[in-house]
């Protein structure tokens, strides 16, 4: 039976801190002498507290190891905005850590030089209502799609699977958007797929 508590902590989980999936939660209970307390009906991951080892690797690190290794794109590197920029078909893809906690942004400007109408934001917004955890805006005379994704605990298959996925959306919607409003693809020709099938 939903209560009201339920229906406040899911919107606070999907709405404000933007969970893409129950995957992402983990619990942690213990009692007074800090005995650990399993609650297997919650149907999350236990959370797992170990030791530092001796070598950490930062999270930026992480994250362009596993763009590295999603674009088969060994020389992949940080910009000097801190962004890592691909080139997907006929757009361009910036994916970079903001915030604190911090999260992964996927970012692209999906068709530029475009004119603000009610009716392209009423087709954004349908596009919105039909995306999971994508969303698409205009702003100055563009139209640009992003995602947020949690960036702590970094799970690499999670943020790869979330970026092959923005890049093959976006890729797919900037044409039909253009046919649609004109305006202008970063580029007039898409290119090979780089991603590992």
């Amino acid at each position: 039976m939903d209560t009201p508590l339920a229906e406040l902590a899911v919107h606070t989980l999907t709405e404000i801190l933007r969970v893409p999936h129950p995957g992402f939660l983990e619990y942690e209970a213990f009692d007074a002498e800090a005995g650990g307390i399993l609650l297997p009906s919650l149907g999350l991951k236990r959370a797992k507290r170990t030791p530092p080892t001796e070598e950490v690797v930062p999270l930026p690190q992480q994250l362009l190891a596993t763009l590295r290794e999603a674009m088969d794109i060994p020389e992949l590197e940080f910009d000097q905005d801190g962004d890592i920029g691909v080139r997907f078909g006929s757009v361009a893809v910036f994916v970079s850590l903001i915030g604190a906690p911090p999260s992964v942004r996927i970012s692209a400007r999906v068709l530029a030089d475009v004119e603000t109408t009610p009716e392209l934001a009423s087709r954004l917004n349908d596009l919105n209502a039909d995306t999971w955890f994508l969303h698409f805006f205009l702003h100055d005379g563009a139209v640009y799609a992003a995602a947020d994704l949690p960036a702590v605990p970094f799970i690499g298959e999670h943020v790869a699977s979330v970026f092959v996925y923005f890049c093959q959306v976006a890729d797919g919607i900037d044409s039909l958007l253009q046919a649609e409003f004109g305006g202008r693809t970063a580029f007039l020709e898409s290119s090979p797929s780089a991603l590992k099938h």
